[in-house]
């Protein structure tokens, strides 16, 4: 946009640059036989045309291989003769494509339906993998393990670029000329529609014998596994009776044809941003292959309909809505396989026969659910509450909108492994101090917290406590009515165990009436950051220097 003066030209690589970067990775598990391979390297290298990724894709594929004999074939290979004048890196690509087990390779050029440097979620095109009948295994949680092995597969032949994160890999991207050689592959067996051409698709294009697979591209930008649509999808979608996949996300569709319920083999709708739905459709029981209905960001007024709880094979159900004279949390009963994410809106439920339907859900047995945000609008008697006790391996939950004075026991009872713990719009707060395994707090908007105690930190009555043991983030948000945050007192210093020995991040913001910090409590923390914002007695505290007492050096203080 704002020009250039000087245009750079990139030279290729000369051939011992392209063998030192071949090398680097070639050898890097194998260095005792860098001086035995080495001139073989250096020939393969030449034929790298001065291309770094050429370089790269070989080194990767030369890494797992270590005899002479292995490294000659690759040399002497009949792919260096392929007359591919427009692409002169497909030779060196073919050649670790052929390393591929046949499975891997199907995987792999399905992966031309995604546009140039998009960043695919991996668990997404894991689901688009399964759809297909890429995966074969004896259950789905199988097949997503065997999913995410063939994307490390592809990782470590340079096929993918992939976004870890903790550990876990999370997003992939394939290189330009990585996506050029899966399309060249694939030819005709993919149709790319252009959205925004009036002239859709043509009857030409729709007789087209060899087409597999429709990809709906928006401004060619990138491409997507959803519609562009405006208020509605057709009816006809019913004849394709093959579908596996259908992704309709962030339109204003109203609500699904009743034709969609005739896709039996269909496993995965995806419905994310949809907030004009009204409903799923009446027969939606017949989708006995369903495997992951994913409705979040759905209206108030969308319902769920009787017959869900007939689809047994479920591993995702992101959300679920209770209704008076509606869904019912006894649907949930048998959806024994519901795993990762799930989110559970609640209206009143203050009868006796609600008791019921929440021990029917029976939450605590669904130990593949990861992380569960329960969403109470309105009054929930305490028996309910009891009864919706989640599985015990929780690692993630999000508490929002309850308005009792109690809390059910299993708040702080049942967590061995809880990490996050999000609390939001409740009447007050449980204490916490005894989740032995909890690393972030998360606490918004406690309408009637004026005073935290030690109750919240777990101490008991004489002093000793060891509270929030792993804790390493606090943070507050939007409590205004909160005046004063409870101190240790001076006697009890010697006596207290450890109170957040970990925590290293503080916020508190939107807190206009808090007075003070407890200083004695966080001189025990070894306090990386404190935050405070639109918290105006806490600011002008620091802003006088009287806040700083406590901190350590090496804390840094953020007021605004």
């Amino acid at each position: 946009m704002m020009g250039s003066v000087d245009t750079h030209l990139l030279r290729p690589l000369s051939d011992s640059e392209c063998f030192a970067l071949l090398s680097q990775i070639a050898f890097e598990k194998q260095k005792e036989y860098h001086n035995i391979l080495e001139a073989i390297g250096r020939e393969i290298a030449k034929k790298c045309s001065g291309l770094p990724l050429a370089a790269k894709t070989l080194g990767s594929l030369l890494r797992f291989k270590d005899t002479v004999q292995e490294w000659n074939n690759v040399l002497s290979s009949e792919i260096w003769q392929m007359e591919i004048a427009e692409f002169e890196i497909f030779p060196h690509l073919y050649l670790s494509y052929n390393e591929l087990r046949p499975a891997v390779k199907r995987c792999f050029l399905y992966c031309a339906i995604f546009s140039i440097d998009s960043e695919i979620n991996v668990n997404t095109l894991i689901r688009m993998w399964m759809a297909q009948g890429f995966l074969l295994g004896e259950s789905a949680e199988k097949m997503e393990l065997k999913g995410r092995e063939y994307v490390q597969d592809l990782a470590m032949l340079s096929f993918f670029e992939v976004v870890d994160r903790s550990g876990h890999i999370f997003s992939c991207k394939m290189y330009r000329i990585i996506h050029d050689f899966a399309q060249f592959l694939t030819k005709s067996e993919y149709f790319i529609v252009d959205s925004t051409d009036d002239k859709g698709i043509t009857a030409k294009e729709a007789s087209c014998p060899y087409a597999r697979h429709l990809v709906w591209q928006d401004d060619g930008t990138r491409v997507n596994t959803c519609f562009n649509l405006l208020q509605e999808l057709s009816p006809v979608i019913g004849n394709l009776i093959h579908l596996r996949y259908l992704d309709p996300s962030y339109n204003s569709i109203g609500e699904l044809p009743i034709t969609v319920c005739d896709l039996y083999y269909l496993q995965s709708l995806i419905l994310e941003g949809c907030e004009y739905l009204s409903k799923l459709p009446e027969e939606i029981f017949k989708l006995k292959n369903l495997r992951y209905l994913v409705v979040s960001d759905m209206s108030d007024a969308a319902s769920i309909p009787q017959g869900l709880e007939k689809l047994t094979g479920l591993r995702t159900l992101s959300c679920f809505k209770t209704e008076r004279g509606g869904s019912s949390l006894g649907w949930l009963k048998n959806l024994n396989q519901l795993q990762g994410h799930m989110s559970i809106i609640i209206d009143n439920l203050n009868e006796e026969s609600d008791v019921i339907e929440a021990q029917n859900a029976a939450l605590k047995n669904k130990n593949g659910i990861r992380s569960l945000r329960l969403q109470f609008r309105g009054e929930v008697r305490m028996d309910v509450m009891e009864a919706l006790q989640p599985p015990p391996n929780l690692l993630g939950l999000v508490f929002e909108g309850y308005i009792g004075i109690e809390f059910p026991r299993w708040i702080t009872m049942s967590f061995n492994k809880l990490k996050v713990f999000k609390v939001s719009h409740c009447s007050s707060l449980p204490p916490l101090g005894n989740l032995q395994s909890l690393e972030e707090l998360y606490i918004w908007s406690i309408e009637n917290m004026k005073y935290l105690g030690r109750e919240f930190l777990g101490i008991t009555g004489d002093g000793r406590a060891i509270a929030f043991p792993k804790l390493k983030s606090l943070k507050f948000y939007s409590c205004e009515e909160w005046t004063e945050w409870e101190d240790i007192r001076v006697e009890e210093e010697e006596d207290v165990v450890s109170i957040m020995p970990c925590l290293q991040d503080l916020v508190v913001s939107e807190c206009p009436n808090l007075k003070a910090l407890p200083h004695r409590l966080l001189r025990r923390t070894p306090l990386d950051k404190l935050d405070i914002a639109s918290s105006v007695l806490l600011i002008e505290q620091f802003k006088s220097r009287g806040g700083y007492e406590f901190l350590s050096p090496r804390c840094r203080v953020l007021t605004w």
